[in-house]
């Protein structure tokens, strides 16, 4: 089992930062994200939710795989968190 780490924060740090318009995005979707703000983060509460599963049902075989399904378990919670509005 190898979890790309970095590519899962990336991934959750374009979602987070599209929805809080910290990044540029075509003035089509800026309404959009405006306006659905609530339906996105609770789908993305969703997302982390299943995604926590996910990354539950994984074993690791070595000390390495350990500390990434660590890691990726705080970085989807934080995710979750974030969209749930826990901070």
């Amino acid at each position: 089992m190898k979890i790309d780490v970095e590519g899962l924060q990336g991934m959750l740090d374009i979602y987070r930062s599209a929805t809080d318009l910290k990044i540029p995005v075509h003035a089509s979707l800026k309404g959009h994200f405006i306006k659905n703000r609530q339906q996105l983060l609770d789908g993305f509460a969703k997302m982390a939710s299943a995604q926590n599963m996910m990354l539950g049902c994984l074993v690791p075989q070595t000390d390495d795989e350990k500390a990434q399904l660590i890691e990726a378990k705080r970085i989807v919670e934080e995710f979750g968190d974030w969209a749930k509005g826990i901070q």
